[in-house]
């Protein structure tokens, strides 16, 4: 994978790797292996083709904010069949994944989703939605309303955020300056480190989603 030309390595570290992938309308990638477990967060609207030797093609539509688990020793090509590029975040996972399980997702097909119960407050500036775990990660979507924020990282081990929508502000909590945050633009938040606090100046809901590593 790091040979494909449309998979672009954004950032690394001892346990993930993470690309920046697109894929223009009726293009496609070279034939590539997957030597991790990942985790794909989608940030375009579009119609793709997977192609692996010996099977039979898989017709995947996808939209904004869908969030995927895959296995390793993947072996496939993508082609785009759409009129619109295909693009996402494509997460690395160094460690191997054991014991993958859905949460309130459907990510992990061998797997019936277990929703945690959680009372809803509406007046609330944000609210989580535990998509799966495995052993060693948890992968969340939050939803932080408009013109709210909401704080990230510190919660017992190393956290890896992405935005999926625009309008985003990020700064340490206490300090620094207010810095813009492009769509996808992954954010490393080390285990004892400086939050994050996100503030969504916008009209909609801005979604994030948060890799977190269990210590």
């Amino acid at each position: 994978m790091n040979e494909e030309p449309h998979h672009h390595l954004v950032l690394q570290n001892s346990v993930v790797k993470v690309f920046e992938v697109e894929l223009p309308a009726r293009d496609a990638f070279l034939m590539h292996r997957h030597d991790t477990d990942d985790v794909a967060i989608v940030l375009s609207e579009s119609a793709t083709v997977s192609t692996a030797p010996g099977q039979a093609d898989v017709l995947t539509m996808s939209k904004v904010g869908d969030v995927r688990f895959a296995r390793s020793g993947r072996i496939h090509s993508v082609r785009n069949i759409g009129r619109t590029a295909h693009r996402m975040i494509l997460i690395g996972l160094l460690q191997p994944q054991t014991g993958a399980r859905n949460l309130c997702g459907t990510q992990v097909p061998e797997s019936t989703s277990k929703c945690p119960a959680a009372a809803a407050d509406a007046n609330a500036p944000s609210s989580d939605v535990p998509q799966f775990e495995t052993d060693e990660v948890r992968v969340t979507l939050t939803r932080v309303r408009p013109h709210a924020q909401a704080n990230f990282g510190d919660a017992g081990g190393d956290d890896l955020i992405v935005t999926i929508d625009d309008a985003v502000i990020v700064s340490a909590a206490g300090a620094g300056t207010d810095q813009p945050l492009a769509t996808g633009e992954p954010v490393w938040i080390a285990h004892g480190g400086a939050k994050r606090i996100l503030r969504n100046n916008s009209e909609k809901d801005l979604r994030v989603v948060t890799v977190a590593f269990k210590p």
